[in-house]
């Protein structure tokens, strides 16, 4: 009995040993698991890359959250313009980048639009994700200031007689604005010639020369300034009813048996396989810029809507739209060019 007392206590021991090591091994596969770093995010600089040009209405919007996002994430968050092809190239740009959350993409309708019309368009609309909206924006009929005191059935009449009819400016094939044009074009009876261009800036600048005759333009603080100073003319809204900033427009709609309604909305987006954690953290900062007092009077002033959504509603919002636009995509016989 004496020779075995020693060793009692040294098989007890061990014994506990093994239990607490166990215990250790379990309590760590019962944690969360996370990406590497990605508990961290962000740790640097963010880049949002606007798809449209500087001074648009999207980058308008975009700039707005720019002071906001950056005091909740801790980080510098810069922009950059990557205008061009219905803002594919900007799309094909973020595709192309890295899934750690750190490259945004700022866009509109048409990131959806745009490879269900053109071949150049090396995407589909399902390797996003969406953040969130910012902001809604109504479309607005306008016109250079040549015409101005010309009323939509004078535009109709003009139309008809001008060789080619009269031109109107939009964001390149497949565009929201595209499809606005084309629409408007039968639901009017009027005659048009569709002039592409890469982004909203360039068309105001061309409505305020005098070198194209008409646009539809999403509502923004820029577009409702210069209506207001008379520097570009309003014909009608695509809105269902009228808008309080500016409600002497009418809209297009107004005295016929159909309606015609198209909108802009402005959204942050990511590639589809950023980690949960980061798309959540960006969702919960960016909606709190769109609450901010600023943005919600920046978004008054220009005639917009801010609508931010729960990362959960933006995904069903998302998959709509898609479902939408595909819809719409064969209503109007387009194809890939």
């Amino acid at each position: 009995m004496l020779i075995h007392h020693p060793l009692t206590p040294v098989k007890k021991i061990s014994a506990c040993l093994k239990a607490v090591i166990f215990s250790l091994i379990a309590m760590a596969f019962s944690l969360p698991q996370y990406s590497a770093g990605s508990e961290q995010y962000p740790s640097k600089p963010i880049v949002i890359k606007v798809a449209f040009p500087a001074g648009g209405g999207i980058d308008g919007v975009v700039r707005q959250i720019l002071a906001a996002l950056q005091s909740s994430l801790g980080q510098p968050v810069v922009v950059e313009n990557l205008p061009g092809v219905g803002g594919a190239i900007g799309a094909m740009n973020v595709a192309r980048a890295s899934s750690d959350g750190y490259t945004l993409l700022a866009h509109a309708n048409d990131l959806i639009l745009a490879p269900l019309v053109l071949s150049s368009a090396q995407y589909k609309a399902s390797d996003f994700r969406l953040i969130t909206p910012l902001a809604r924006s109504d479309f607005i009929l306008v016109a250079r200031p040549g015409l101005a005191g010309k009323k939509l059935k004078d535009l109709v009449e003009m139309s008809k007689t001008a060789q080619g009819g009269l031109s109107i400016a939009h964001q390149g094939l497949g565009s929201l604005s595209h499809l606005a044009s084309e629409d408007f074009a039968s639901f009017a009876g009027m005659r048009i010639t569709g002039v592409p261009y890469k982004g909203g800036a360039p068309i105001i600048q061309d409505l305020l020369g005098n070198h194209v005759d008409l646009a539809f333009l999403p509502i923004a603080a820029n577009s409702v300034s210069m209506i207001k100073e008379g520097r570009i003319v309003p014909v009608g809204l695509a809105a269902s009813q009228r808008n309080a900033e500016i409600p002497d427009v009418v809209t297009l709609a107004e005295g016929r048996d159909r309606t015609f309604e198209y909108a802009s909305w402005s959204v942050i987006m990511v590639k589809r396989d950023v980690p949960e954690n980061v798309a959540e953290r960006l969702n919960i900062a960016i909606r709190k810029a769109i609450e901010t007092p600023e943005f919600q009077r920046f978004a008054k002033d220009s005639a917009a809507k801010p609508f931010g959504m729960s990362l959960k509603e933006a995904d069903v919002f998302y998959a709509s739209a898609i479902k939408q636009y595909a819809d719409m995509a064969v209503k109007f016989k387009l194809q890939p060019q």
